[in-house]
Order: C-alpha cells, then structure tokens, then sequence
C-alpha cells in the first residue's frame, strides 16, 4: 500500500516543477519582448537618425546654392572677356553662328518695325493726295494750328488757371451745384449746343468763376430786401410744364408712339419699345438746344394731355410730345431765394468776369517749353499789363496759387 505523504510530496513536487517552468516561461517572454521592443526603438531611432541626417544635408545643399549664386551675382566680368571666352571649345563655331544670326535678325525686325512707325506716324507722310499734289500730316496739322489753335490753347489756359484757383481757394463747384445750374438754364430754354460732357465743364468753369468773384464781398439785410423788392421777375420761377417726348425712327414708329401715349401707356414701356426712345429714360436725353426756340413755345402751347407729332424734313425722324401738366409760374417768398439774391448782389458788386481771368492769369502766366506755341497767348498777354489800377489789389490776393 503506498504512503500517503510520499504521494503528496511528489504531488507538490510536480506543482512546483509546473510553477518554475511556467515562470521560466514567462521569464522568457518577458525578455523576448523587451528586446523586440529595443529593435524596435532602434530601428525608429535609426530612420529618425537618417531623417535628420537628410534634412541637414538637403539644408547644407541649399545653403551652397545660395552661396553659388550670390558668389556669381558678385562676381563681375568685363564684356571683353565674355566675348573672348565665347567659342572656345569644341561645338561653340554652331553657337557663334546662331547668336550672330539671332542679333542680326533682331536689328533687322527693329529697322523694319522703325520704318512702319515713321511711315504710320511720322509728320512727313502724306495725309492724301489731291490730283498730283500730295497734302502731308504736317501740312494738315500746322493749318490746324493756324485756324483753331489759338482758341483751343486759350480755352484750356482759362479752364486750368479757374480750376487752380478754385481748388486754392475752397469754392469749387460740388456737381449739385452743377446740377441745379443746368437745371436753371434748362428752365429758361439758355442751354447751350454743346454735348452733354462739354456743356456740363462749360457750367462749372462758370460756376467756378463767379464763386472766385465773390470772394469778400458781402451782403446786408437791407440790400436783399431792397434788390428782391425792385427786381422781383429775375426770382420769379417761369411757368413749366411737364411733358413726355418720344424720338420716332420713322413715320410708322411715329404713329405707334402716338397711340401708346394716348393709351396712357408709361413712358418706360414705351422706351422698351424698337425704334422708340423716351428722354430722360435708360439715359437717353436730347442733345442741347435739340428744341428750336420756336419748336419749344410749340410744346409749351399744348393743352394737358394733347399729343402732337412734329417730323423731320431730313432724317425721316419725328418727335412725339404728349403734355402731362402745366405750372403757372410765380414769385416764392424771399426766405426761399434768399441764397438766388445774394448771390445775384454780390455778382452786381465783383469785379467783372473777364477783369477776374486778367487778375488770375497776370499771377499764374504759363510756362511754354515749346515756345512756338508762345504767341497764341499774345492778347492775353497784352492786356494783363494794362490791368486798372484797382487789379494789382486783388492780384496780390492769388499770388500764391501754383502754376498751372
């Protein structure tokens, strides 16, 4: 019969002979895995070593190209030595040839391009030709000079020496001021025939003028009570009327336009019409003084809502006027002109308007670099060394405006 405590130690023998292996085990797997993780780290550690050693290396390329071409850029050589240089080894005869060619064809595409540009634009080439007798740009340009030049040049001194003025000053016209001169001289049927970019500097240069007159001048109560009471028609606003107006392409497009607006049709869709224009809509306006005063007292006769088509002998065109309303005209009140009168009392009391362009031009005289151009200001020359005594004043006070 076997002994029960040589089984049970053998028993425990083995369990311990388990345990020390199975610790073994564990043992072994443990340092398995931390070696497998030192490959690893280093192999990490190693790509991380190549990286840096990459960038590094790339950064020490860059900085030797940038040293290259800033040693290249600071290094000089004289034309003479390039030209020496160049063809000198095997293959540069090729080189030569093409770069003499390359040069030689650029000369000749700059001579040629030289004599289209002389020949567009030169003042020797003939304008046209009358029978046999070629007439040359220069010729054209020098008659030009002659008949308009003069006027032209003064315009454009007058219009300068204004706007400088103004602007030194502080009494340039804003474009609502330009806007309600317009509006005036439409109202009284004074606007000149002029186009509309034209007539609108035309009425600024006024403006502009009449403000630099006014300069110190002032004004009492008294003497606006006074010019309002003996003058009461220059403040009396005429009687208006308003009135649709239709450009008709043609006698049929007449006809239509005239139907629409007895209709009662609204001028924008008539506008929208082929062949009909409606002024004042999508930017379309009568040019100035378009409307003969007798064409005008015409329109402003028609009775309220009568529609009457005036045609064109020449064109073919006709003019479809359709009356809305009419305004009877009346004296406002003085607090409502009282800006129109003092304006209109101190023009009374400046200096007149070509005595002020005298004033102005004797303190800023133009400069000519081309002095053949000189004698077109003869007159005004002239006459601004016989400015009245009274001048030499007020020229003192625009001595310092620049020159134009």
């Amino acid at each position: 019969m076997p002994n029960p405590l040589s089984s049970f130690v053998k028993s425990f023998q083995q369990q311990q002979g388990q345990r020390r292996r199975k610790q073994q085990h564990r043992k072994a797997e443990r340092e398995r895995s931390r070696r497998q993780d030192e490959v690893l780290r280093d192999a990490a550690g190693q790509k991380a070593a190549r990286q840096r050693a990459q960038f590094f290396q790339g950064l020490r390329r860059d900085a030797a190209a940038r040293q290259a071409a800033l040693a290249d850029a600071l290094r000089w050589e004289t034309a003479q030595s390039r030209v020496r240089r160049f063809g000198a080894g095997p293959g540069r005869p090729a080189v030569r040839r093409f770069a003499s060619r390359f040069v030689f064809g650029l000369a000749a595409v700059s001579v040629l391009a030289n004599v289209v540009l002389f020949m567009r634009w030169s003042p020797s080439r003939t304008l046209l030709t009358v029978g046999k007798h070629p007439v040359s740009k220069r010729d054209y340009e020098a008659k030009l000079d002659a008949a308009a030049g003069k006027a032209v040049l003064n315009r454009m001194v007058v219009a300068e020496l204004i706007r400088q003025a103004a602007a030194r000053a502080g009494v340039t016209p804003t474009a609502a001021d330009v806007d309600a001169r317009i509006a005036l001289l439409r109202r009284q049927g004074a606007l000149p025939p002029q186009p509309p970019a034209d007539l609108r500097e035309t009425v600024e240069q006024t403006v502009a003028l009449e403000n630099l007159r006014m300069q110190g001048i002032s004004v009492s109560d008294a003497d606006i009570a006074a010019e309002y009471a003996k003058y009461p028609e220059k403040f009396r606003l005429p009687s208006q009327m308003s009135a649709t107006l239709v450009v008709a392409a043609g006698p049929d497009k007449a006809a239509q336009a005239a139907h629409l607006l007895g209709t009662g049709v609204t001028p924008s869709a008539i506008a929208a019409v082929p062949g009909l224009q409606v002024d004042g809509i999508n930017g379309f306006a009568l040019p100035a003084g378009a409307l003969s005063p007798e064409l005008r007292r015409t329109i402003l006769g028609l009775h309220d809502g009568e529609i009457r088509t005036f045609r064109s002998r020449g064109s073919g065109a006709a003019l479809v006027a359709r009356a809305n309303s009419h305004t009877t005209g009346f004296l406002p009140p003085l607090p409502q002109v009282r800006d129109l009168v003092v304006r209109e009392i101190r023009l009374q009391k400046a200096p007149t308007a070509p005595a002020e362009l005298l004033t102005l031009y004797a303190a800023n005289k133009p400069v000519f670099d081309m002095t053949n151009y000189q004698p077109f200001l003869g007159d005004l020359d002239a006459a601004a060394t016989h400015l009245p005594p009274a001048a030499p004043a007020a020229a003192s006070k625009t001595a310092s405006l620049p020159s134009p």
